[in-house]
């Protein structure tokens, strides 16, 4: 694991990670839902277990994989709080783009759009043929992408934007958080910059990168690969993709 890859660096603050996005359950019965009939599941990019947890939960026993190991290590103590025993998860720390598994599955997944974080096409296109090689025959590979929203490509780094707050769950401590960003028309990685105040005006900023895939753009990359489009969807309520959220769901099916 290098350390100064941005893979790593993107989520070196996982403390605050769980107080904040943890917040976020409206997609967890989608992606429930999507593993109802599966043995074999894996779940790529599984950060802390905000999806894990409810998959288990659900009568599943689930592969973990997530290219931090702090976030990896924060999954494992929330199962042990949990008194999830082990034979019902296993985690990796790998690379979504070179991954390594002994194993084949009937569902993958990759949560919380993830995917924006692959920087380039042929990273994405990496992506694609590692899955495909894991997934069984009649496997599925779903993920959830962000839609790339005008008002937000026009954004500046001089201006505070979508002003929040949220409590650490260890301390009871409020915590403030706003951010702002910068499109690159050529590479379309927003470059992202979180910034966290708390109750004594410390402030912490976590710098990351987005990379926007326009909906047709995603439609090509997959018609190119092993993989075709079984169902696309605008939100996790399975309602038919017309662009009108900021999201782009699929579900993909082996050629």
């Amino acid at each position: 694991m290098n350390e100064k890859d941005y893979f790593f660096e993107n989520y070196r603050i996982a403390d605050f990670y769980d107080d904040y996005y943890g917040r976020n359950t409206g997609d967890i019965p989608f992606w429930v839902e999507c593993c109802k009939d599966a043995e074999d599941i894996l779940e790529i990019a599984c950060g802390t277990g905000r999806i894990t947890f409810p998959i288990i939960n659900s009568g599943k026993r689930i592969w973990a994989l997530d290219y931090s190991q702090a976030m990896l290590d924060i999954l494992e103590e929330k199962a042990k709080n949990a008194n999830i025993s082990s034979d019902q998860y296993q985690v990796f720390c790998q690379d979504m783009r070179d991954m390594r598994l002994d194993k084949k599955f009937d569902v993958i997944l990759i949560t919380s759009n993830s995917v924006n974080h692959l920087e380039t096409t042929e990273d994405f296109e990496k992506m694609l043929e590692c899955v495909s090689s894991l997934l069984k025959d009649d496997g599925k590979l779903i993920f959830d992408a962000l839609k790339p929203r005008f008002k937000f490509l026009q954004r500046s780094m001089n201006e505070y934007y979508d002003e929040d707050e949220f409590l650490l769950a260890k301390t009871g401590e409020k915590i403030k958080i706003c951010e702002n960003s910068k499109y690159n028309h050529a590479t379309q990685i927003n470059n992202v910059n979180y910034y966290y105040t708390d109750s004594k005006g410390k402030q912490t900023i976590l710098n990351t990168k987005v990379r926007l895939y326009f909906p047709q753009e995603l439609d090509y990359i997959i018609s190119k690969s092993k993989f075709k489009i079984k169902n696309k969807y605008d939100w996790y309520d399975y309602r038919d993709f017309e662009g009108k959220t900021n999201e782009q769901i699929f579900i993909l099916e082996k050629k």
